[in-house]
C-alpha cells in the first residue's frame, strides 16, 4: 500500500486529489493546507509520494521542497509540484532532484498517468 502526502492551500484540491488517488491506487492519503502541519507529517511519516502546491502562504512549495531534501526520511521521496505558476515553479526548483510538474489545469487528464510514472520510476530505482 502506498502512502501519499498532499499539501495545498485549497481544500477543494485536497478533496479532488484524495478521490483521484484512492480511486486509482492502493494508498493512504494524508492532506494538509498548512506548511507547519506538512512539516510535522514529513518529519513523522515516510511517504511514497509528496504532492506539493507551489504557491502557498508563508513558504513556497520550492522552499518546502528544499527543507524536505535537506534531511529526514523523505529526502529521496518523489515530489510532484502541482501549480498554476509552472514557469516560476520550474525556475525556483530547478536544483531539486526527483521532481515532476503538473499544471493545475490538467489535473483530471494528466494526474494519474504522471503519478503512475513517478511511482514506477521510483520502484525501478529501488531495485538498482
Amino acid at each position: 500500500m502506498y502512502k501519499f502526502l498532499v499539501i495545498d492551500d485549497d481544500p477543494e484540491i485536497l478533496t479532488i486529489f484524495t478521490e483521484i488517488f484512492e480511486d486509482t491506487c492502493d494508498c493512504t492519503v494524508h492532506t494538509t493546507v498548512e506548511i507547519e502541519s506538512a512539516i510535522d507529517y514529513i518529519n513523522n511519516n515516510k511517504y511514497d509520494l509528496i504532492s506539493l502546491d507551489y504557491s502557498m502562504p508563508n513558504m513556497s512549495g520550492a522552499e518546502l521542497a528544499h527543507v524536505i531534501r535537506r534531511e529526514g526520511q523523505n529526502q529521496n521521496t518523489p515530489i510532484v509540484f502541482v501549480t498554476g505558476f509552472l514557469l516560476e515553479c520550474l525556475e525556483s526548483s530547478k536544483d531539486i532532484e526527483n521532481v515532476a510538474y503538473l499544471d493545475k489545469k490538467k489535473i483530471y487528464t494528466e494526474m494519474v498517468p504522471l503519478i503512475m510514472n513517478v511511482l514506477d520510476r521510483q520502484a525501478a530505482e529501488n531495485l538498482t
